[in-house]
């Protein structure tokens, strides 16, 4: 089986660290092709690394995980999009919802293997939303 391309889309290096340590060391089935800080570096990736999907934090420096959702869904229609995010307002996860995005889980109340979890129902064209999302 192929491994399952993933972009870790955050601003916090050391959150990036974690889930690429996790990932790797109890995942093998999952392989982080590469990590962005903003969106400008999520575009500037995904324009020469391939990806099956995108782990995407909402709160970014330069533009939000929504508008790089919206442009992506529009652009990239078959990139899975999983929002990892301490911000899970109703208002928020409806929006990501509305956009097309295949899972949101919580970065509080998750934990590696529900992130793998996620991650593998999502490439079985299945959504996935955490329990504690509104």
């Amino acid at each position: 089986m192929n491994s399952i391309k993933t972009l870790i889309v955050d601003d916090h290096s050391l959150f990036r660290f974690g889930v690429r340590s996790v990932i790797e060391n109890r995942h093998p089935d999952i392989e982080i092709v590469g990590e962005a800080a903003t969106g400008a570096e999520c575009f500037a990736l995904l324009k020469t690394t391939a990806v099956d999907i995108v782990l995407l934090d909402i709160a970014l420096p330069d533009i939000s995980g929504i508008e790089i959702a919206r442009q992506l869904k529009k652009e990239r229609p078959e990139l899975k999009i999983l929002a990892i995010s301490a911000e899970n307002e109703a208002k928020t996860v409806e929006k990501m919802v509305e956009i097309g995005i295949e899972g949101f889980i919580s970065k509080f109340n998750s934990t590696p293997d529900t992130l793998a979890e996620a991650i593998r129902t999502i490439m079985q064209d299945t959504e996935y939303f955490g329990k504690d999302m509104p």
